[in-house]
């Protein structure tokens, strides 16, 4: 991987970010390509860069193996919903890396741990000495639709109104803009769009929800 990552790989460790796959993509002939999901806009993991092409530390990591093996692979990322629903229609054969939850483990095989998230609610700074409980009572937070996030939020957070992005990109910018307040993302992704932005202090984290 290129050496501009290692800060970040070291910051990740290893843990339960796990690769979903469909079965019979292990059986294809080096020639056959597999074809690999995930999101378009999930920085720095997985994304579509300035010049249109696959990029991120787990599309890094798949080239690695497709050099390592000599297998043909091929890039399909779409937003979070879409890729969950190539894999599961059988037009991607692997998901380069996907949390476990029991809804995804009835409809996919998983392989084994790649590295560890860890999740947070972020609130807008403006809000700072809220009282989370009652935010989370009344008012709006954002997440990802198809993410784990998502997932996560409605089971433990029923009584929440949740407004849901198609990606990563499309939530921040919404955050930025003050269309919302508060959302939930993973630290690392979180962190990558805050500190790469013109208002580094905008968002701060007020709970850690999960490592997993």
């Amino acid at each position: 991987m290129a050496s501009s990552w290692t800060g970040v790989i070291v910051s990740i460790g290893w843990g339960l970010l796990l690769l979903a796959l469909a079965l019979p993509a292990w059986a294809k002939a080096p020639e056959e390509p597999i074809i690999i999901t995930n999101s378009k806009a999930w920085q720095p993991f997985s994304y579509i860069n300035e010049s249109g092409q696959a990029d991120g530390l787990l599309i890094d990591l798949w080239r690695e193996y497709a050099r390592v093996t000599d297998q043909k692979i091929e890039f399909r990322l779409v937003d979070w919903q879409g890729s969950l629903d190539l894999l599961h229609e059988g037009k991607a054969d692997v998901h380069a890396g996907l949390l476990w939850s029991p809804e995804r483990d009835k409809l996919f095989d998983y392989g084994r741990p790649l590295a560890q998230l860890d999740s947070q609610l972020f609130f807008s700074s403006e809000l700072r000495g809220t009282d989370v409980h009652y935010y989370l009572l009344h008012e709006t937070v954002g997440v990802v639709a198809g993410g784990y996030e998502e997932y996560y939020a409605r089971r433990y957070f029923p009584g929440t109104r949740l407004q849901t992005f198609n990606d990563n990109d499309t939530m921040l910018a919404a955050a930025f803009r003050g269309d919302i307040k508060a959302f939930i993302a993973d630290l690392q992704v979180a962190n990558f769009y805050i500190y790469t932005s013109d208002d580094p202090t905008r968002f701060i984290p007020v709970r850690h929800l999960y490592t997993d």
